[in-house]
């Protein structure tokens, strides 16, 4: 499982967001360039969905697993603004505002799905604010007279979504079992002088990772009696993994990279273990559902994504 991720970067009103794709083809890519024309295709597809004033500013392409490959897509090489132009609908002219970019928090929520009916939500960013809800909107909350030629234009981008080669990243397949657990690691965590500032997880039978180079575990389950205290919940990058010592035949040992502050005890639940088996699931259908309100992103001053909360 291996293919390149596209993440098109957006500003608007001084505002900044992300929307991240996948292209795959079945096939282990040796360096993120192979996507280029895939993802400029799309970069031509998605833009014009864009309202004036918005505008995208960059597409990095990166190998997924993750590598220190990138490869970026700047302007000329891919469109940055619409061009709306003059519109008119029933031989009146559009009010230029309609087809300014609605405000940041506000996204055109689409439903993209397979061929077994597997779904994944995605959220637009940047789009005309002609199209949010009004009186006369349809019962999705689409007001799409408010922008005449958006439609088309949508329909164009899932065209190219929907091509065969587009699809999300989903982690449904992973195989989850109980962690090993003893009187001495009643929740299967413990350390070991070998591996200092790394706390292991303990299985019964070995993980099987899809990028052994860089090997992740997920770990679900366990309630923290004390939210001030970090824990094991998560996905983490393996430092170091400790297979059992002959003749016994468990436990297998995976320590966890940054990790020294989590706590050994104080949970509730049982801790379930899986190696993390990231799978791309491809497009074949992408439909409109609503306009929704979607805080995401920070000034374009900062560091793209949502800030952090503490518990």
């Amino acid at each position: 499982m291996a293919g390149v991720r596209a993440l098109f970067e957006f500003g608007s009103q001084d505002y900044a967001w992300s929307e991240a794709y996948y292209w795959t083809t079945g096939q282990q890519p040796s360096n993120p360039s192979i996507a280029i024309q895939p993802a400029q295709n799309l970069a031509y597809a998605r833009v014009p969905c864009l309202g004036n004033g918005a505008a995208l500013q960059r597409v990095r392409l990166s190998l997924y697993p993750a590598s220190r490959q990138v490869y970026d897509i700047l302007p000329p090489l891919i469109p940055t603004a619409p061009a709306w132009g003059t519109q008119t609908i029933n031989g009146y002219s559009i009010d230029a505002l309609q087809y300014t970019a609605s405000r940041p928090w506000v996204a055109l929520l689409c439903l993209c799905s397979d061929l077994l009916g597997r779904t994944k939500q995605i959220y637009m960013g940047g789009i005309p604010k002609g199209l949010e809800a009004q009186e006369t909107a349809d019962e999705q909350g689409i007001y799409w007279d408010g922008a005449p030629g958006f439609y088309q234009r949508l329909s164009t981008f899932f065209a190219q979504l929907n091509a065969g080669s587009w699809a999300w990243l989903s982690q449904r397949l992973e195989s989850f079992q109980p962690a090993y657990q003893s009187a001495a690691a009643p929740y299967g965590l413990v350390t070991n002088a070998a591996y200092p500032g790394m706390v292991g997880v303990q299985t019964t039978t070995p993980l099987t990772f899809t990028d052994p180079l860089h090997p992740r575990v997920r770990i679900k389950g366990l309630k923290r009696q004390n939210i001030r205290i970090p824990g094991a919940n998560g996905l983490w990058s393996v430092g170091g993994i400790l297979p059992p010592t002959p003749p016994a035949t468990a436990p297998y040992t995976y320590f966890l990279l940054n990790s020294s502050l989590v706590s050994l005890t104080g949970y509730t639940g049982i801790p379930l273990v899986a190696a993390f088996f990231p799978s791309f699931i491809n497009i074949v259908q992408s439909q409109p559902v609503a306009t929704v309100h979607r805080k995401r992103g920070v000034s374009l001053a900062g560091v793209r994504g949502r800030l952090r909360t503490r518990a």
